[in-house]
Parts: C-alpha cells; structure tokens; sequence
C-alpha cells in the first residue's frame, strides 16, 4: 500500500525513516528508474536508517548528498538546484530519539551547514510531541519562525 501511494503521489524528493536495511533494495526498486537514492544507515541502532530519494529531470544533475553521525545516529541530506526555478534547495532528514535536545541542536546546526541554500527542507521522525494543534506543530529549531504542515492521506488511499 506504501508503494502505491508514493508512486502515485510523483514526488520531486522522497524523505524516508526507518528503513530497515533489508527492505531498501526493494523500496529503491518500487520507486522506479527516475529517481536518484541514497540511504543512510545508523551505526547505533541497526538494522535501519534514513532514505532520500531525489526525481530526476526535477532538478539539475549535480547532487550533492551529505552524511553526519551523531553518536551513532545518521542524518541524510541533499544539496540540489531546482531545474525550472534556479532555486538551490537543502534536504535534510534524521530520525531521532525523542527528549534529547543536543540531537536536536546537532540536527538543527547539520540544517544550517547549507547555508547558500534559498531554502532548506527538514524532515523526520523527532519522536517528540510538538503539537498546537490536530495539523499543525511548530518547527523543534528555536531559530525556525514558522510552522509545517502535516500533510494529510489523500482521500481513497489505504
């Protein structure tokens, strides 16, 4: 059901947590050929990590994937350009442990490292409760002034 919702929502990039190391040949395949996929696995906490998957054709061919370990824990994160927009684009993505806010800090800073970005993305699993609202959390970065959105399962999917 996961694959037919990815593949059916075309997405320019794909964040992915939790994914276990056995089940990635056949998540990178389910995407198809047009997508670019790096996988970040954690040295702590086997047998998973974290997934980017980037659509090519959406934006310019040099990508430039960035790794960092925090205490055994992996963030992902991509630098593109966006092909129509010129924009340079940061994505980034972690899975975290939750209550621990030298993990977020580290995060938040490995964010910032892209700082020629016009706009950075953040993703993952912070395993914390954010909430102000049933669809609506404020960003975990002190320095964010903004709010995300969750976006909701589009009606029909499983």
């Amino acid at each position: 059901a996961m694959c037919d919702i990815i593949r059916r929502a075309n997405f320019d990039v794909l964040c992915m947590q939790e994914v276990e190391h056995t089940d990635l040949e056949a998540i990178v395949a389910d995407l198809g050929p047009g997508y670019s996929s790096k996988y970040f696995k954690h040295k702590m906490r086997p047998p998973d990590g974290v997934l980017i998957a980037v659509k090519e054709g959406a934006f310019a061919p040099r990508i430039t994937w960035r790794e960092c370990d925090n205490g055994g824990v992996a963030f992902g994160g991509v630098e593109l350009v966006h092909q129509s927009s010129g924009a340079r684009v940061c994505v980034v993505t972690g899975h975290m442990r939750g209550g621990r806010a030298e993990q977020l800090k580290a995060f938040a800073d490995f964010a910032d490292e892209s700082s020629d970005a016009d706009v950075t993305v953040i993703t993952g699993d912070f395993n914390e409760d954010f909430g102000t609202g049933q669809s609506e959390v404020r960003c975990p970065f002190p320095q964010a002034d903004g709010c995300y959105q969750t976006l909701q399962r589009e009606e029909g999917l499983p």
